[in-house]
């Protein structure tokens, strides 16, 4: 399959880079062939690929394109032991920034539009999550961007409840 893909596009593809490439990286690969400039794509990814060493790979193929990366509630697929994400991309975008979506309220899930607006649009009406929007120029891909979606109230409480804390009043 790799050298499928490297035969038409031309050129060693990234995968060559990972220790231990899994299939979906072949995926990702390939899957930006097929889009028009301009093009948009959803691709459900492990959510493991947002911190795992080997997917640095993953997210600097995807990171000049990247729209945003949308989390949602563990357990909206039950069916699914592993937890997923989407990543929205653009192909050749000439966006400057990329918004981190954490989504918190399920409902929210079921109402596309919404979800859309959160994702091309400033302002918004209404809750259910919270939205990181960062430079792309400040996204290195060594980096675990599953810090982007840190949930801040659920961190902050465990925090002022935790045994360790000591409070400098």
């Amino acid at each position: 399959m790799l050298e499928s893909i490297e035969e038409i596009k031309g050129e060693e593809s990234w995968v060559r880079k990972a220790n231990q490439p899994n299939l979906y990286f072949y995926f990702v690969d390939w899957s930006r062939h097929y889009l028009r400039s301009e093009g948009k794509s959803g691709l459900i990814l492990y959510r493991k690929f947002l911190k795992n060493q080997d997917a640095q790979y993953v997210r600097e193929f995807l990171k000049d394109d990247l729209i945003a990366i949308v989390t949602y509630p563990r357990g909206f697929f039950d069916e699914f032991r592993t937890t997923t994400c989407i990543a929205l991309t653009e192909k050749d975008s000439d966006r400057d920034t990329a918004k981190f979506i954490r989504i918190s309220d399920k409902k929210l899930l079921e109402e596309p539009d919404k979800i859309r607006k959160l994702v091309y649009n400033d302002e918004i009406g209404f809750g259910g999550y919270e939205i990181t929007e960062i430079e792309k120029s400040n996204l290195q891909s060594e980096e675990n961007w599953s810090k982007y979606l840190v949930d801040v109230k659920k961190s902050r409480k465990y925090l002022e409840n935790s045994p360790i804390t000591v409070r400098l009043d």
